[in-house]
């Protein structure tokens, strides 16, 4: 199994136990389910990560997101594997989607609930079903 853990804070935030995509520089995974890797994990991501409940208002939030762009972006760059004003455009453009539609998120942190480490964006589809948006490159995947 794969899991993700914050590359700031070292707390685990999914594995690949639940479906995910990409979604330009998000990671988006369903909460429920199992994708047939490990039949032991199947249930909720949150509660599978310990992912904890946390509140923001909209400036908040854009506070927290310029601060923790700005230290990603640093690694970007020293990893020199995609170009930074690319990837700094697509994080924008995440941004704004969600400033766009910043009533329809519930925002969770890990378990250690630094305020440094990732902001985790739990939506839910017209379905009902939730999902959570992550930082690719705001996480660490480890072989367990």
């Amino acid at each position: 199994m794969i899991v993700y853990t914050d590359i700031f804070t070292g707390d685990e935030l999914a594995s690949d136990s639940f479906p995910s995509k990409e979604i330009g520089p998000l990671l988006e995974f369903e909460c429920d389910g199992n994708n047939g890797n490990s039949p032991a994990i199947a249930g909720n991501l949150i509660d599978a990560h310990g992912l904890v409940e946390t509140s923001y208002d909209k400036t908040r939030y854009m506070s927290w997101a310029k601060t923790y762009v700005q230290r990603l972006s640093g690694r970007v760059a020293g990893r020199g594997d995609q170009d930074v004003k690319q990837w700094q455009a697509a994080v924008q453009e995440a941004l704004v989607d969600v400033k766009r539609t910043f009533d329809t998120w519930t925002f969770l942190t890990g378990q250690s609930m630094d305020p440094e480490g990732m902001v985790v964006l739990l939506g839910h589809r017209e379905d009902g079903a939730p999902y959570v948006r992550l930082f690719k490159d705001g996480l660490k995947a480890e072989e367990h």
